[in-house]
């Protein structure tokens, strides 16, 4: 027997003996109104109360879903240290340091290696560079230019030492050779100018293809065995044939200027002398230089 029915058969039964009740008590002593009052008020509660059992029985039991707990999700933490094998990092080869050159004797610096390239610097003796280049050969090496931040140039192996690994350094390449010049001048005395002391003026003609840039001048008075003039300048060359030394010109080719010299005031009329005259293509006497001797009277 399904179980709703069967809790329906107790409540009759249950009403039943409920209405007994009220029949007997009837027969107690109370009034009228309140016999009427207890039984309605009696059957009226049973009669609700077997209603609403019969509904629930109907429909059936009440299905309450009890909630299924929920669980956080807990993320598993590895505190052990990793044990896999991590390769080590690549430990890069130390740079060796640059060769150094060092000048046994005052050499030249110059734009390429070999001696037609114009100087442009001087590793005098027993100063030192880095080398950052090389010949072919190894017979110019190519250096930090002394005194000349930047700047690079050619010196020849013979007259330098290089300390350190060469093998590395790159072969440079240099720039094309100077065009080669065969520069001559000719000089004539050209008399003593007053130039705030006597002055021995000399004409030059250049009669190469080289511009002469700088000049060394030595007078000397033969009569006594005396130097009575030395210099060396840098564009020494004026055009007026009556101006005084100092000039600010160079000497092209075919053209003609004048360079001079003061004199020592010892110096007597008539006495013998000479001048040792030297050109150069390049300042501070550098590139292809020709020299010649000039003899004369001292008015």
């Amino acid at each position: 027997m399904r179980p709703q029915y069967q809790s329906m058969k107790h409540l009759l039964a249950f009403f039943i003996l409920v209405i007994l009740s009220v029949s007997l008590a009837c027969n107690t002593p109370l009034s009228g109104s309140n016999e009427e009052a207890v039984g309605t008020s009696a059957a009226q509660t049973i009669t609700a109360e077997f209603f609403k059992q019969t509904e629930t029985a109907k429909a059936g039991p009440t299905s309450t879903a009890t909630p299924i707990p929920t669980q956080a999700a807990v993320i598993p933490t590895n505190t052990a240290p990793s044990t896999a094998a991590v390769p080590p990092a690549e430990t890069q080869a130390p740079v060796p340091g640059a060769p150094t050159i060092i000048a046994n004797e005052d050499t030249n610096c110059r734009e390429g290696p070999l001696p037609e390239y114009p100087r442009v610097g001087a590793l005098m003796k027993g100063q030192q560079s880095t080398v950052v280049g090389r010949h072919g050969q190894n017979i110019w090496w190519y250096i930090e230019n002394p005194g000349k931040p930047g700047q690079h140039c050619w010196v020849w192996g013979e007259t330098t030492s290089v300390t350190g690994e060469t093998a590395n350094l790159p072969v440079i390449t240099p720039p094309p050779p100077p065009i080669a010049q065969n520069p001559s001048f000719v000089a004539f005395f050209a008399g003593i100018n007053a130039c705030g002391g006597p002055a021995a003026i000399f004409e030059l003609q250049n009669t190469g293809d080289g511009t002469f840039k700088s000049m060394e001048l030595i007078i000397e008075d033969t009569t006594l065995s005396e130097i009575v003039h030395s210099s060396t300048r840098n564009s020494p060359f004026f055009t007026n044939p009556g101006g005084c030394p100092h000039g600010s010109q160079n000497l092209e080719p075919g053209s003609g200027k004048f360079i001079g010299g003061v004199v020592d005031n010892f110096v007597n009329s008539g006495d013998r002398g000479g001048a040792e005259i030297l050109l150069c293509t390049e300042s501070g006497l550098g590139g292809v230089c020709r020299s010649t001797f000039v003899s004369f009277i001292f008015p």
